[in-house]
């Protein structure tokens, strides 16, 4: 793949003169952010997409996972080997890389637009009826088809705000759109938990 020497040239002792390498089986990295890393697993599938192969997709597995993340990105890097016969995966390429997590066979989901990000807590609020709310911090899963899986803090049946008019990005503004959701409960911006057997899907990442 790299060739820096030249017929009737000079050669020195230690100088590098090729560089030989077998593509017929590539790998590619992916940066993983650290939300995502419980869904990640050594022998997982994963699908690469070129930007100018619209369509095609290659198909291959997690085989490492980085035992640390970068300080900066707050990233884990993830090593995926894919068959190459074709030439096609080449080397510093960029690509879509989706890897499939694990399927959930049960689990408690709500719809995106229920949830409060404030700095690093999830919030819902669930109605406790005759016009009374709570904000309660949850633990969430993956994402899939605009629902989140609930790991805790949430039950089935629980009655939640979904209205996406409300959606906040701090806590400081927490008992302000509380009020709000009040006055629109009436309005039919309420939801129940669901459970569902289709709670999980693929994550995604950028190869580099």
């Amino acid at each position: 793949v790299h060739k820096a020497v030249f017929e009737g040239a000079h050669i020195s002792p230690g100088q590098h003169l090729y560089r030989i390498a077998e593509l017929s089986r590539v790998w590619v990295y992916a940066d993983i952010y650290e939300y995502e890393l419980p869904w990640i697993q050594v022998g997982q599938e994963a699908e690469v997409e070129l930007s100018y192969l619209p369509g095609r997709t290659f198909n291959g597995r997690v085989t490492y996972i980085f035992p640390f993340l970068e300080s900066k990105t707050r990233t884990l890097r993830v090593r995926m080997s894919f068959d190459n016969a074709d030439g096609k995966l080449k080397p510093e390429m960029y690509a879509n890389v989706e890897i499939q997590a694990p399927v959930a066979e049960k689990a408690v989901v709500v719809p995106v637009q229920a949830i409060i990000h404030s700095g690093e807590r999830r919030l819902a609020v669930v109605s406790l009826g005759e016009g009374r709310f709570q904000s309660r911090e949850i633990e969430i899963g993956v994402e899939a088809n605009g629902f989140y899986q609930v790991i805790n803090g949430l039950r089935e049946g629980d009655r939640i705000v979904t209205s996406s008019q409300f959606l906040i990005d701090s806590e400081s503004n927490l008992k302000a759109a509380v009020g709000a959701m009040v006055s629109e409960s009436a309005a039919g911006v309420e939801a129940m938990v669901g459970e569902s057997t289709d709670a999980v899907s693929g994550d995604e990442g950028h190869d580099h």
